[in-house]
Protein backbone atom coordinates (compact mmCIF):
# COMPACT_ATOMS: atom_id res chain seq x y z
CA UNK A 1 0.00 0.00 0.00
CA UNK A 2 2.65 2.62 0.42
CA UNK A 3 4.27 1.63 -2.95
CA UNK A 4 1.02 2.97 -3.98
CA UNK A 5 0.39 6.22 -2.00
CA UNK A 6 4.16 7.40 -2.97
CA UNK A 7 3.59 7.00 -6.52
CA UNK A 8 0.49 8.99 -5.98
CA UNK A 9 1.93 11.55 -3.99
CA UNK A 10 4.54 11.52 -6.90
CA UNK A 11 1.95 11.66 -9.61
CA UNK A 12 0.07 14.03 -8.10
CA UNK A 13 2.12 16.12 -5.60
CA UNK A 14 -1.54 16.25 -3.75
CA UNK A 15 -0.10 15.90 0.07
CA UNK A 16 -3.39 16.27 1.58
CA UNK A 17 -5.11 13.72 -0.78
CA UNK A 18 -1.78 11.27 -0.05
CA UNK A 19 -2.37 11.60 4.03
CA UNK A 20 -6.52 11.23 3.66
CA UNK A 21 -5.53 7.94 1.88
CA UNK A 22 -3.06 6.71 4.30
CA UNK A 23 -5.50 7.32 6.90
CA UNK A 24 -8.27 5.69 5.62
CA UNK A 25 -6.16 2.61 4.60
CA UNK A 26 -5.39 2.41 8.62
CA UNK A 27 -9.09 3.17 9.51
CA UNK A 28 -9.69 0.15 7.04
CA UNK A 29 -6.93 -2.37 8.14
CA UNK A 30 -6.80 -1.78 11.81
CA UNK A 31 -10.49 -2.34 11.43
CA UNK A 32 -10.32 -5.53 9.72
CA UNK A 33 -7.58 -6.36 12.21
CA UNK A 34 -9.52 -5.70 14.77
CA UNK A 35 -12.74 -8.02 13.62
CA UNK A 36 -10.48 -10.85 12.77
CA UNK A 37 -8.91 -10.63 16.46
CA UNK A 38 -5.80 -9.41 15.86
CA UNK A 39 -2.56 -11.28 15.35
CA UNK A 40 -3.07 -11.64 11.24
CA UNK A 41 0.18 -12.08 9.41
CA UNK A 42 0.26 -8.59 8.70
CA UNK A 43 0.21 -6.94 11.93
CA UNK A 44 4.76 -6.14 11.07
CA UNK A 45 3.93 -4.24 7.57
CA UNK A 46 1.10 -2.45 9.11
CA UNK A 47 3.27 -1.09 12.29
CA UNK A 48 5.94 -0.22 10.01
CA UNK A 49 4.07 1.50 7.69
CA UNK A 50 2.86 3.25 10.63
CA UNK A 51 6.21 5.88 10.06
CA UNK A 52 4.50 7.16 7.11
CA UNK A 53 1.69 8.81 9.09
CA UNK A 54 3.84 10.00 11.52
CA UNK A 55 5.47 11.26 8.47
CA UNK A 56 2.60 13.01 7.33
CA UNK A 57 1.83 14.95 10.48
CA UNK A 58 6.12 16.03 10.44
CA UNK A 59 4.90 19.06 8.94
CA UNK A 60 3.94 22.25 11.26
CA UNK A 61 0.29 22.07 10.32
CA UNK A 62 -2.26 21.68 13.10
CA UNK A 63 -4.94 22.71 10.87
CA UNK A 64 -4.24 19.67 9.20
CA UNK A 65 -3.99 17.73 13.00
CA UNK A 66 -6.85 19.34 14.21
CA UNK A 67 -8.84 17.62 10.82
CA UNK A 68 -7.50 14.32 11.19
CA UNK A 69 -6.90 14.29 15.18
CA UNK A 70 -10.77 12.50 15.75
CA UNK A 71 -9.92 10.10 12.99
CA UNK A 72 -6.62 9.28 14.87
CA UNK A 73 -7.88 8.26 18.03
CA UNK A 74 -10.16 5.90 16.34
CA UNK A 75 -7.56 4.28 15.20
CA UNK A 76 -5.87 3.65 18.41
CA UNK A 77 -9.56 2.53 19.70
CA UNK A 78 -9.82 0.14 16.50
CA UNK A 79 -6.55 -1.50 17.58
CA UNK A 80 -7.36 -2.11 21.27
CA UNK A 81 -8.93 -5.17 19.72
CA UNK A 82 -5.71 -6.38 17.97
CA UNK A 83 -3.88 -7.67 20.94
CA UNK A 84 -1.18 -6.19 22.81
CA UNK A 85 1.98 -5.71 21.17
CA UNK A 86 0.44 -4.20 17.92
CA UNK A 87 -2.26 -2.13 19.98
CA UNK A 88 0.82 -0.55 21.49
CA UNK A 89 2.60 0.08 18.46
CA UNK A 90 0.02 2.22 17.15
CA UNK A 91 -1.06 3.72 20.30
CA UNK A 92 2.82 4.87 20.25
CA UNK A 93 2.45 6.47 17.00
CA UNK A 94 -1.09 7.66 17.58
CA UNK A 95 1.02 9.64 20.56
CA UNK A 96 4.02 10.93 18.42
CA UNK A 97 2.07 12.70 16.01
CA UNK A 98 -0.44 14.68 19.03
CA UNK A 99 3.12 15.37 20.80
CA UNK A 100 4.25 16.61 17.60
CA UNK A 101 1.70 18.94 17.81
CA UNK A 102 1.98 19.59 21.66
CA UNK A 103 -0.94 17.36 22.83
CA UNK A 104 -0.61 14.65 25.31
CA UNK A 105 -2.93 11.80 25.04
CA UNK A 106 -2.75 8.85 27.19
CA UNK A 107 -4.00 5.39 26.45
CA UNK A 108 -5.17 4.15 30.29
CA UNK A 109 -6.87 1.14 31.50
CA UNK A 110 -9.80 0.38 33.32
CA UNK A 111 -9.11 -3.04 35.01
CA UNK A 112 -13.14 -3.12 36.02
CA UNK A 113 -14.91 -2.91 32.82
CA UNK A 114 -11.23 -4.58 31.18
CA UNK A 115 -10.80 -1.91 28.62
CA UNK A 116 -8.81 0.88 27.71
CA UNK A 117 -9.39 3.81 26.60
CA UNK A 118 -7.82 7.12 25.59
CA UNK A 119 -7.40 9.98 28.22
CA UNK A 120 -8.95 13.30 27.33
CA UNK A 121 -6.29 15.19 25.21
CA UNK A 122 -4.39 18.01 26.78
CA UNK A 123 -2.57 20.95 25.53
CA UNK A 124 0.97 20.88 26.72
Amino acid sequence: MKKYIRNYLKGTNDRLGALELTVTFYERAIGLQSEMGGHAPYEAPLLNGLDDLVEFFNVDNSALFERYRERLLKIGDLAANCGYPFASGVWLAIQDIFAEFGWQVDRLFNAKEWRSYWSEPKKI
